[in-house]
């Protein structure tokens, strides 16, 4: 485990939180449950049959003692589900949500866990071992929504070395193509999770294949309107671009191409324009530079409800409730 994911550990470790998983039926998740509580880092809430997940302990040898609460939207009939049912009818009446259709979506172990989230009686929730992200992001949507400061939910990557150097990466999960508008709420979404996460100044950087006025394209235009809006909105932040990678990256070329730039050369949080761009950084810095990535990490909502990749292994499920936690 690299120093940056031990911090995570420990400071998540402290905030002494409850984090829900929906998908109880998978032993991955049982096994992180069961590392979370022995590790102390959080109290779990499992949603799902008890007698599977009894049955699956067992096969699978995980003990989680008494310690873990466990949930079954599918038999139970309280208080706490109907006051999840009001919510979402609350929410999203004027979309067509109806009573019936409520009751239904939280008998479903994905948008009960998201109801205990939205009504604050789990601090964080994960899910995405079993579901798809779309799936994920919509019980998130209609059930606790974006925050205040934001009405984009996005996805970000942190990439972690044994040296302790971790840079941000978005949206590689969630926004296919995001407009300019969109794209500067991922850079303010990334940045102060960027932050939050490892205590460092954000300096984000938007990237293109051009430095600054350096060519003409409306994808690189795209990019400057985006960087304006991020200027007006955050001018707290630190951010330019459009700046190519190496540019943002390295030092010397950052001199050269952009001498005058608040973060060329030093950035630690990189926007890419598409979701094409993103996604394929994060999984080629993964693979060929050896760094950790831990995420999609997801932006935006107003209580942390976060995605795991349907690959993940064991630890991701682990650092993402630690990294989930500390989203609050």
């Amino acid at each position: 485990m690299n120093s940056f994911i031990q911090k995570i550990h420990d400071r998540a470790s402290d905030r002494r939180a409850s984090v829900v998983f929906p998908e109880s039926n998978d032993p991955r998740i049982l096994k992180a449950a069961e590392i979370l509580l022995n590790k102390d880092i959080c109290n779990i809430h499992l949603v799902g049959s008890s007698e599977i997940i009894k049955d699956l302990c067992a096969v699978h040898d995980i003990n989680l003692g008494n310690k873990a609460h466990i949930h079954d939207p599918a038999t139970e009939n309280d208080v706490l589900q109907n006051r999840m049912i009001d919510h979402l009818v609350q929410r999203r009446g004027e979309k067509g949500m109806t009573h019936d259709k409520a009751a239904s979506l939280c008998k479903q172990p994905l948008w009960y866990a998201a109801g205990l989230v939205a009504l604050g009686e789990v601090d964080a929730g994960v899910a995405g071992a079993v579901h798809t992200t779309s799936d994920v992001l919509r019980a998130g949507i209609f059930m606790i929504g974006s925050s205040k400061k934001t009405s984009v939910i996005s996805g970000a990557f942190l990439m972690s070395w044994d040296n302790g150097k971790v840079f941000a990466y978005a949206d590689s999960a969630v926004i296919p193509y995001p407009d300019s508008k969109t794209l500067s709420e991922i850079a303010i979404n990334t940045a102060d999770m960027f932050t939050k996460m490892t205590g460092q100044i954000a300096k984000v950087a938007f990237l293109s294949f051009a430095t600054l006025d350096s060519a003409e394209h409306e994808k690189v235009d795209l990019v400057r309107q985006a960087v304006e809006l991020f200027h007006e909105k955050r001018p707290d932040l630190l951010g330019d671009g459009p700046l190519q990678f190496d540019a943002a990256l390295l030092n010397e070329i950052g001199k050269r191409k952009a001498p005058n730039s608040s973060v060329a050369g030093q950035a630690n949080v990189f926007i890419f324009p598409n979701l094409d761009a993103g996604n394929i950084a994060y999984k080629i810095t993964e693979r060929l530079a050896g760094a950790k990535a831990t995420g999609p990490i997801i932006t935006g909502f107003d209580r942390p409800f976060n995605d795991l990749s349907r690959g993940s292994s064991i630890d991701d499920i682990v650092d993402t409730a630690c990294v989930a936690i500390l989203l609050r």
